[in-house]
């Protein structure tokens, strides 16, 4: 836990006069669009097949921008390796399932439950939030 007052908003810092824009890291991060392209050379015959396959599925979820086409590939390499484990029959290591299983969560491939998004309407509210002081409880009228 950082000690010390909160860091104030980009905002705030802005209307104060005292944004200092070579301290802003996000500023400097590229801007998210723009069209999702596979990365030169850096995917195999198959794995090229699986982003024809997948990649319109996470662009279509919001899942997948311009910047995380490289993590994108990384997972279509994972994805045609395992596929050729299963042709030749010989089983993929453990650690691949594991790792493919967690780069398609990442994604919004894994079901409508890796495409939810955390505090969105229809999610799931805080189930302990009506507890708490209750009149004849610990004590407390």
């Amino acid at each position: 836990m950082r000690r010390g007052a909160k860091p104030k908003p980009r905002a705030v810092k802005a209307a104060q006069g005292t944004l200092q824009p070579q301290r802003d890291v996000f500023a400097s991060m590229p801007a998210a669009d723009g069209e999702v392209v596979p990365p030169e050379g850096s995917m195999t015959g198959e794995a090229q097949m699986v982003w024809d396959l997948h990649a319109p599925i996470a662009i279509a979820a919001g899942m997948l921008k311009p910047a995380d086409a490289e993590q994108f590939a990384i997972y279509c390499n994972l994805t045609a390796f395992i596929r050729q484990c299963h042709r030749s029959g010989d089983p993929a290591p453990a650690a691949h399932y594991a790792e493919q299983r967690r780069q398609a969560e990442l994604f919004g491939l894994a079901g409508e439950r890796s495409r939810s998004v955390k505090g969105a309407a229809g999610a799931k509210q805080n189930a302990f939030a009506r507890n708490g002081a209750r009149p004849g409880i610990g004590g407390k009228a």
